[in-house]
């Protein structure tokens, strides 16, 4: 991503990136499911909590499916399964900060 001229803020835990989050504006905010020890739905709450992040669009990247993650449910705005085409998850960040969170999650396939 920085590659292609994205400033990226990797957070090494999701406290860490809340706190980040409370400071900072973004464009767009990416995370894996499986590293969200709080839960899917609990994270995306707490983003929502913060002002400055209430619209902000997550997409949520994980090996798990669609399925088993219901990112419509839990909040995201858009949904890609492992492994990633890192074309199609530029172009996915891109899109999400050009246009928005949309109302329901779209599952890049």
């Amino acid at each position: 991503m920085r590659g292609c001229g994205a400033h990226v803020f990797a957070a090494q835990c999701v406290d860490v990136a809340l706190q980040y989050l409370s400071v900072s504006a973004v464009d767009v905010i990416m995370t894996d499911v499986s590293v969200l020890r709080l839960g899917a739905p609990a994270f995306v709450d707490r983003v929502r909590s913060i002002p400055r992040h209430v619209t902000t669009p997550i997409l949520a990247v994980t090996g798990w499916t669609a399925k088993d993650v219901h990112p419509v449910e839990c909040g995201f705005s858009a949904f890609m399964q492992k492994p990633v085409d890192l074309d199609r998850l530029a172009a996915e960040l891109l899109r999400l900060a050009r246009d928005g969170a949309p109302v329901s999650a779209r599952v890049a396939s």
